[in-house]
């Protein structure tokens, strides 16, 4: 089983080399990468795509070392879930995720992985952020987690969304009530002094959780499902 993963600032003035190649990308993509560029029209959309592109590409290497990065392009399925695909005819799951400036890609060539990045939005008052609190706890979580926990705060909704995201993409779990129907009272760490893998059970997913804070306002949570939850991802 092999399962890699990155992330990448595309406001990070160190990572101005690695822009450049990411721009020279666009010579590469395929037909209907190519169409799927063009609709979109700001400019930070436009990065996230070419980079989630170029991230994907060179995880596919490592994957699978005896391919080029330009042998793979990406494709949707009906269901709009991406995979990876090789000219060779080779195939790898994927998942992306990007919240300006953080962008996020995994790849496997074994079984679903999920990947998501949130931020904690900038709050202008008081008021605003209980609002935010009661919508995204409205439309994402069950009254009973949020029964179970202590006071929350954005930072932490944020983190267990992510949580919930990449869950739901690894276990394919569609939409707000795919969302609801994951209970993250059942996420529990790993080992009692690591904080940053955690396994969720139910039923039969055993899923394995790799958190970690990008910057003070992003989060990020990689899930794959494993029979030993304390398998570590390579990045």
């Amino acid at each position: 089983m092999a399962i890699e993963y990155s992330t990448l600032c595309l406001s990070d003035p160190a990572q101005a080399s690695t822009l450049a190649s990411i721009e020279a990308l666009r010579t590469q993509l395929s037909a209907d990468e190519r169409d799927e560029l063009n609709k979109r029209k700001r400019s930070e959309a436009i990065a996230e795509y070419l980079a989630t592109r170029w991230i994907a590409r060179k995880l596919a290497e490592k994957i699978v070392p005896d391919t080029a990065s330009s042998d793979w392009h990406i494709v949707k399925a009906a269901d709009g879930l991406p995979s990876l695909k090789s000219r060779h005819g080779g195939c790898l799951y994927l998942s992306i995720s990007h919240k300006y400036p953080w962008v996020a890609v995994a790849a496997s060539d074994s079984q679903p992985v999920g990947i998501d990045i949130d931020k904690v939005p900038e709050f202008t008052s008081p008021a605003q952020e209980r609002s935010w609190l009661q919508a995204i706890a409205t439309a994402g979580f069950a009254s009973q987690e949020l029964d179970s926990k202590h006071d929350h705060t954005a930072f932490d909704l944020i983190s267990r969304w992510t949580q919930k995201e990449a869950i739901a993409k690894a276990t394919s779990q569609v939409g707000l009530a795919g969302l609801r129907s994951i209970d993250t009272r059942l996420i529990e760490s790993v080992e009692p002094h690591e904080r940053k893998q955690f396994v969720w059970r139910n039923g039969n997913h055993n899923i394995s959780l790799w958190c970690g804070q990008l910057d003070p306002k992003h989060f990020m949570t990689l899930a794959w499902e494993a029979t030993n939850c304390n398998d570590t991802p390579s990045s």
